[in-house]
């Protein structure tokens, strides 16, 4: 029984999850940059760069999509949003402590 519930909500979760930081993190960015940061599509979540010449710490930020230029991978957008979250928690939670 655990294992059934754990196969059929663990997508439903995964998806919730990972779709509302996904998207807190697009308005964020996009509100902050005012549109300028070129943001990776949610679909693209989990894709590779082909080698480039880009030192480490820039591939793991960037991707570059094919015919495009490079774009802020999906995964950092998400990281962005629960960051987003997690500091609008602990504002509210300073707020009427």
């Amino acid at each position: 029984m655990h294992a059934l519930l754990e196969i059929l909500l663990f997508p439903v979760i995964d998806v919730v999850i990972f779709g509302v930081s996904y998207w807190t993190g697009y308005f964020f960015l996009n509100g902050v940059t005012f549109g300028t940061l070129p943001l990776a599509p949610p679909l693209s979540m989990g894709e590779r760069n082909r080698r480039t010449a880009y030192s480490k710490q820039t591939r793991c930020l960037w991707i570059s999509l094919p015919g495009q230029r490079r774009v802020l991978k999906a995964e950092v957008v998400c990281l962005v949003g629960g960051v987003v979250w997690i500091a609008l928690g602990l504002g509210v939670y300073w707020a009427y402590r």
